[in-house]
């Protein structure tokens, strides 16, 4: 039986702080047993989301190069919650074509990319035209 991501990320927040092996372990075991091993990754996104969503904070995917220092993250949430009023989890994607940063919160995106800011700035000469 096919199981979609965000039951098996449901079930395993729900189930967070009790027997953690033993719990561990039978989540793999019924992934196998489905044949969903390689749904891991869209697992580990949903269970970030649902922890996010039992601790009413929001979720901010952070797409950078290189993995952040933990300073950076702490300013980046800071920043963040400051800006949108609610505490924040932040999550980072590593995309080593990427320069500069990139935040997605909610439906909102923050384009701190090169590509980007040169993109605005050819607006910007074309427009004075």
């Amino acid at each position: 039986m096919k199981i979609s991501p965000r039951i098996y990320a449901k079930s395993l927040v729900e189930t967070a702080g009790k027997d953690n092996e033993k719990v561990a372990r039978r989540f793999w075991h019924i992934l196998q047993k489905n044949k969903q091993y390689r749904d891991l990754p869209k697992v580990l996104d949903a269970i970030d989301e649902e922890y996010a969503k039992l601790n009413g904070l929001g979720v901010a995917q952070v797409f950078s190069s290189a993995a952040l220092a933990l300073d950076e993250q702490a300013e980046i949430t800071k920043r963040l919650e400051t800006k949108f009023g609610y505490k924040v989890f932040l999550k980072q994607t590593i995309k080593p074509n990427l320069t500069g940063l990139m935040v997605k919160l909610n439906n909102q995106i923050i384009d701190m990319t090169l590509e980007n800011k040169t993109e605005k700035l050819k607006n910007i000469l074309i427009s004075k035209k």
